[in-house]
């Protein structure tokens, strides 16, 4: 009997120890698997090139940048100052020969640059295009010829229309001139003068205020530069330039009012302040 009862007894006694057994191996297994883990975790650790990455590209732009400046035209500009003058009278327009107005380009009080054509006139028969005006007209072809203004201003058609039959030197169309557009200046420094070339950039400002964005005025170089000599007991020649404002002059410029100026004359990359033998604008 005692047999018997001992068997239960044994197989309990291992089916206790059993689940500890397994237990007991669980954890050793978790606990190698966990420690592979952070082996292969630890074993090659992550390379990171931001930083460098970030450095050469800030290198490459900042000498993109540097070659930039050394080759990019800086605008050269010379300064002046003279007083405002009074405005001439209005440019009235005229054909050198007659003929019929066949186009008007402009209307009345439209305001047009110099230079801009306003008419084209077709020359009465057997008339031939004069050399005087040898700009045609691109829509009308043949004799035709075109009527330009000298100067920027305001168009005064009068009663003038197409189909209109005009003489020669008969006066068509006028141009009104805004009061005080125009201005003039002297140089003394030869160089500087003959450097300005006619519709130059410029900008004028009145003399006793600095230039800022609400003090200066566009304007543009007209014509040529005029050699006025020596005066009495002056070292060098005087320079004569005269500038027309692009718009309607404020009132702190207006004629018989000192005014200075920065005129645009060219360009000239930074390198060829560096490198000697080339200064030249």
């Amino acid at each position: 009997m005692a047999d018997i009862g001992d068997e239960p007894t044994e197989k309990k006694v291992e089916s206790k120890q059993s689940p500890k057994g397994r237990a007991s191996l669980f954890r050793i297994e978790a606990l190698q698997a966990r420690n592979e883990l952070r082996v292969v975790g630890d074993i090659s650790p992550k390379d990171d090139n931001v930083l460098s990455t970030v450095v050469s590209v800030a290198s490459v732009l900042g000498l993109l940048i540097f070659v930039f400046c050394l080759i990019y035209p800086f605008p050269v500009y010379v300064d002046a100052s003279g007083v405002i003058e009074r405005n001439p009278a209005d440019a009235v327009i005229s054909s050198s020969m007659p003929g019929t107005v066949v186009r008007l380009y402009v209307k009345d009080g439209q305001e047009i640059a110099g230079g801009a054509a306003v008419a084209c006139v077709q020359p009465s028969a057997q008339q031939v295009r004069p050399a005087s005006q040898p700009t045609g007209c691109p829509d009308i072809g043949g004799n035709a010829f075109a009527l330009h203004t000298p100067t920027a201003g305001t168009v005064s058609l009068a009663s003038l229309r197409e189909t209109d039959e005009i003489a020669a030197n008969q006066p068509v169309i006028s141009i009104q001139r805004p009061q005080a557009k125009l201005v003039g200046f002297v140089l003394t420094d030869p160089q500087k003068a003959t450097a300005i070339k006619p519709e130059a950039h410029a900008t004028i400002w009145p003399a006793a205020s600095p230039l800022s964005r609400s003090t200066g005025v566009e304007a543009t170089v007209i014509g040529s530069t005029m050699d006025l000599g020596k005066g009495e007991g002056e070292p060098a020649s005087r320079y004569r330039i005269r500038l027309e404002m692009v718009s309607a002059p404020p009132p702190s410029l207006l004629p018989g009012m000192p005014f200075r100026a920065r005129i645009m004359v060219g360009s000239r990359p930074l390198y060829q302040y560096i490198l000697p033998g080339r200064t030249g604008a």
